[in-house]
Parts: structure tokens; C-alpha cells; sequence
């Protein structure tokens, strides 16, 4: 559409064909949607997103601005489809400040649900947050009160996280300047976040901070090393992670 801005549309046509655990005893969200819908599903997909970037840098920016908003709308194809949407939002924001500092803000929103004869967003496409690129210092995908049960009918027995149908991360950071700043990039930040079933409810925001390290190996892979701490994690169902790192994501 222009040099900063882009569109993409497209249409498909999505088979489903997934193995169906007992769910006789089963009091979570993949009991309840197995309980409910077959195994097979088919369904006619569209996608359309819009994309505004002016980082001044592929790798490395160190201004600019860049967001993106994303739709997925699932619909019936024959009696066994599922309908459903998804609708995400996210930006990055580099600003220089002084004496080589750079402040980066990054967030990341979605929001899904089911319509027509799928009551909810089925349980495999939900969101997930949590380690490096969401919300540091807790382990990646595991923030959410939306747990399995491991089985067992017992609210107490807690497993592993469902995700959910509401997504809010949020960062801020500070880029520290080095010598090698085409190589390595060290910067201190704040995340805050959480994924959610149907309500955003504000007090059960996850928040941690700490230092992390971006580095562009001689293979231009890049790999990521963070240190963080837990700063609010209310609830039960936390897993926290002090240190992380990742190859080959997206930085």
C-alpha cells in the first residue's frame, strides 16, 4: 500500500483431525469441547492484517515504530465445522534517548471467541504467554488460570495451563549501550501480562523484571539469554523461570 504499510488477505480451507482423550472425567475446557463436538472438524478460513513499520533497522532498530493488526474469522464449511474469531494487535516502539540509551516498548493484545453453533474458542487455538518475547521470568506458557486437571476431578490437583481466549503482554526496557552494539545488545525491562477466559481481570496481571541479552551470533542466528524475577504473581498457579533464553526467535 505504500513503503511503510502493507495488507494481506487470504482464504482456505482448514481439515482438523484430532485425537480425542478420555474425557469421561475430565471438568476442563477439553472435556467440556470434546463433550460437546466431534474429532473432525472442516471449516473455511479467512485472514486479513494490515502492517505499518518504519524502523530505521531490521535487526537491531533503534527507532521507528511498527504495529500490526491481524482477523481470523473461521466458518461453516458442512455440519462438522467450527465457527470462531480471532482479532490481535501488536506494536514496537524504539526511541534514542541520550549518550547511545534506547527505550523499547512492545505490546502484544488478542482476543478470540466462538459464534453460531461453536460457543467458545475451542481450546486449541487459545493464547498463551509467559518466557521470552511475553512475560519474562515465568516459564513460557504457563501464565493463566485455565489449568487442566491432569484427569482427575479435583479443582486442587493443578496441571498445566489451557491458555484462554484474552491476551494482554505488555514491556518497556531500557537497550544498554556496548562497543559491540551490531552484536550484542543488553537492555534491562519490566513485562507485565497474562492470558484470560472470557473477563480481563486487572489484579491477576503477572509482572516480573530484569536484564536480558540479544545476541547475533557469527551464524546471524540470534540468540536470546534473560535473568528475571517474578515482581507480582497473585494466585496459585505460577511457575516461574529465573533464567531463559532462545534461539532463532524473533527479536
Amino acid at each position: 500500500m505504500s513503503d511503510y504499510t502493507t495488507f494481506i488477505f487470504g482464504l482456505g480451507i482448514e481439515h482438523l483431525n484430532i485425537h480425542a482423550p478420555n474425557t469421561s472425567t475430565r471438568i476442563d475446557d477439553v472435556g467440556e469441547f470434546f463433550r460437546s463436538n466431534s474429532n473432525e472438524f472442516n471449516q473455511f478460513k479467512v485472514i486479513a492484517s494490515i502492517d505499518y513499520n518504519n524502523l530505521d533497522r531490521a535487526i537491531f532498530p533503534t527507532k521507528g515504530f511498527a504495529h500490526s493488526l491481524r482477523g481470523q474469522i473461521y466458518g461453516p464449511f458442512n455440519r462438522h465445522s467450527l465457527e470462531f474469531f480471532k482479532v490481535d494487535y501488536n506494536a514496537t516502539w524504539f526511541r534514542p534517548l541520550f549518550s547511545g540509551f534506547i527505550f523499547h516498548a512492545y505490546s502484544d493484545i488478542g482476543y478470540g471467541d466462538g459464534f453460531g453453533r461453536t460457543k467458545k474458542l475451542p481450546f486449541f487455538k487459545n493464547y498463551f504467554a509467559g518466557g521470552i518475547g511475553s512475560v519474562r521470568g515465568f516459564v513460557s506458557g504457563t501464565l493463566g488460570d485455565n489449568v487442566d486437571y491432569n484427569g482427575q476431578n479435583n479443582k486442587s490437583v493443578l496441571g498445566n495451563s489451557l491458555g484462554g481466549n484474552i491476551m494482554t503482554v505488555g514491556s518497556a526496557s531500557i537497550i544498554i549501550p556496548n562497543p559491540m552494539k551490531d552484536t550484542i545488545r543488553p537492555s534491562v525491562f519490566i513485562d507485565v501480562g497474562n492470558v484470560y477466559s472470557n473477563y480481563f481481570k486487572f489484579r491477576d496481571l503477572r509482572a516480573s523484571y530484569g536484564i536480558q541479552v540479544e545476541w547475533r551470533t557469527p551464524l546471524k542466528v540470534p540468540v536470546v539469554f534473560s535473568i528475571a524475577k517474578a515482581l507480582r504473581q497473585p494466585g496459585v498457579n505460577n511457575h516461574t523461570q529465573g533464567f531463559q533464553f532462545s534461539i532463532s526467535t524473533s527479536i
